[in-house]
């Protein structure tokens, strides 16, 4: 932000979904009200009121972006997809933490096309805007999807330790797009079963590291 002062050049500032919390209502909106359920929602809602202070004090155009749970070839084992991926080629049991709990999921392809096309139009005005695929998948249902994408099924063993606190828990999140296609127009997102079948082949095929031809250059 420092650096953009003297440049003046546009932002897009990534928030996440987390700051919803445990939302009153579903499919939640931009104007829905935030709640850190977590230090890593307090940190993002804390980024996305610096960010916004700090633009508009300074005259810096930005765009605050909010994916919900993106998702695809190349991201960390920490997370909910490939961890499930990696159990299924890996393990006799699957260990996971809550299988309830529901997320709405972004392919990472569809999540790069849209930042691409806000940067094509300059779309720069301050809002918030969320990115996301107005649908919601529960971890047993993805775990259900990797079966029949792979053919393989295992014995599902649920582990406290990989649970948040209950009173932390966010049981369900999905999210409200109609702002997202009023600016770039009808979103034609991938499938979420083609999205895992394509994130599954890349894990099996190149482990749970980057290529080494891959390179962010």
């Amino acid at each position: 932000l420092n650096a953009l002062k003297k440049k003046k050049i546009p932002l897009i500032h990534f928030s996440t979904s987390e700051v919803y919390g445990n939302p009153e209502k579903l499919p939640v909106t931009e104007e829905d009200k935030k709640i850190s359920l977590s230090p890593y929602a307090a940190s993002k809602i804390a980024c996305d009121e610096l960010v916004r202070s700090v633009c508009n004090y300074e005259d810096i155009p930005f765009l605050i972006l909010r994916p919900f749970n993106t998702y695809g070839p190349r991201q960390s084992i920490r997370s909910v997809i490939p961890w499930i991926i990696y159990e299924v080629l890996n393990s006799k049991v699957i260990k996971i933490g809550n299988l309830n709990t529901k997320r709405d999921f972004l392919y990472v392809k569809d999540l790069a096309k849209i930042i691409e096309i806000l940067i094509e139009k300059e779309y720069f005005n301050g809002e918030e805007v969320n990115v996301c695929s107005g649908k919601s998948y529960s971890v047993r249902e993805i775990i259900d999807l990797l079966f029949e994408i792979s053919g393989i099924k295992k014995k599902i063993k649920e582990l406290n330790m990989r649970k948040r606190p209950f009173k932390n828990e966010i049981q369900e999140l999905r999210g409200d797009n109609s702002k997202i296609k009023k600016i770039i127009g009808e979103l034609k997102l991938t499938g979420f079963k083609e999205g895992l079948k394509e994130t599954f082949e890349f894990y099996k095929k190149f482990g749970f590291n980057s290529p080494s031809s891959f390179s962010l250059l």
